[in-house]
């Protein structure tokens, strides 16, 4: 709890770092990123992953740092160990090839790899049962079609659709439109914004998304709303 409330000013303080409302200085500066702090705090996606004490806000804040924060030569590690920790954010890896970022992809291979050789090392028994049984039963974290989950797969689901096939077909469209926006986004200097493209894309083709997992929609929206135009408010 102590560490996701912690997250929650270091997630503002780089999302206002990535808009205009960056040229604030002093108290008007303070109040901006206060507000900002509260109002990731109250939103669902935190205050539920906080509540059932879940990693998806330290998750983003790893991968959000690594992109915009860690110096070009190491980024990528932490976005690796973070898909060590859950398979989701390796959605990063096909960010950095369409990205032509070849040294994060390696680094984030590393990172993956290396995390997962630490867990092998350390729990060797349970590594080998979830690489080898758990990993393939989806069904263990709960069902696709339960109210709760937010995804792709959960709409059509609620729709009455089960088709696996449109499902995939929607999803890998969608995949591709979000990515080749992240790219141009990337391609103008804008990294945050296109972090923040990739982030909700997991959350929307992966086959479960609870709540907890929306945080990437938390930060989108206090971005959107502190980037200083209409539209997107």
């Amino acid at each position: 709890t102590a560490i996701q409330l912690a997250l929650c000013p270091v997630l503002a303080w780089l999302t206002v770092r990535a808009t205009p409302a960056s040229r604030h200085r002093g108290v008007q500066g303070w109040i901006v990123l206060g507000l900002a702090s509260v109002a990731l705090v109250v939103t669902e996606p935190v205050v539920h992953g906080i509540a059932l004490g879940q990693v998806s806000l330290v998750l983003a804040a790893l991968v959000i740092v690594d992109n915009t924060v860690v110096p070009p030569r190491w980024r990528g590690v932490l976005t690796g160990v973070a898909g060590g920790v859950k398979l989701l954010p390796l959605v990063f890896l096909p960010y950095y090839l369409v990205t032509g970022q070849w040294r994060e992809a390696r680094n984030c291979l590393a990172g993956f790899a290396g995390s997962t050789a630490l867990a092998f090392a350390v729990l060797p028994a349970d590594s080998i049962r979830y690489w080898t049984v758990m990993v393939f039963a989806t069904d263990r974290v709960g069902l696709p079609g339960e109210s709760r989950n937010t995804s792709l797969l959960g709409l059509l689901l609620h729709w009455g659709i089960g088709a696996t096939w449109l499902w995939l077909a929607l999803a890998a469209v969608i995949a591709g439109a979000c990515l080749a926006r992240a790219r141009t986004l990337f391609l103008r200097g804008q990294e945050f914004a296109a972090v923040l493209t990739v982030g909700v894309l997991s959350t929307v083709i992966s086959p479960i998304s609870w709540p907890h997992h929306l945080v990437w929609m938390s930060v989108a929206g206090v971005y959107l709303v502190l980037s200083g135009r209409r539209w997107p408010r």
